[in-house]
């Protein structure tokens, strides 16, 4: 289920015996990069394995446009996502007679016209009892699980 403004607001399993409802906030954020030489640990730059942002502030992203396409076997909310000359668009598609919700999206270009670097990022709120576990898709190649504040290779 969607808000008046394309937001993702609410999931619901109705294959379910006890049809379970999840509510769910998902937004995109946008965060200024910290600027480095990477010559010394404490001048690291944010970059392509690294999120380093200047703060901890972000500023989220609203929906300056969304499409609804149903048919028989699919349907997909498509929504872009306006930041000065940045964009973020996104397809969430669910298909017939399948049990999970596909997200897909694209960024850019991003706004750097003020010299500052950017860092996009999406959040994902519910009130899944997850115990911090989840599982990301390891671009289309194996599901990897994944655990908040936790690395087996690092203490």
């Amino acid at each position: 289920f969607f808000d008046e403004n394309g937001n993702l607001r609410n999931i619901i399993n109705e294959r379910s015996s006890n049809l379970i409802q999840t509510p769910i906030i998902q937004s995109f954020c946008i965060y200024k990069s910290m600027p480095g030489n990477n010559s010394q640990p404490e001048f690291t730059a944010s970059g392509a394995y690294i999120f380093r942002p200047q703060s901890n502030e972000s500023e989220c992203l609203e929906i300056s446009s969304f499409t609804l396409f149903q048919s028989d076997i699919v349907s997909e909310v498509h929504q872009v996502y306006e930041y000065k000359n940045s964009y973020v668009s996104q397809t969430i598609r669910l298909y017939e007679n399948e049990s999970n919700v596909e997200f897909e999206w694209q960024v850019g270009p991003i706004y750097v016209d003020d010299g500052n670097g950017r860092e996009i990022v999406m959040k994902i709120q519910s009130d899944i009892a997850s115990s911090s576990q989840f599982y990301t898709d390891s671009n289309g190649r194996e599901m990897l699980m994944r655990k908040l504040d936790f690395r087996p290779t690092w203490p």
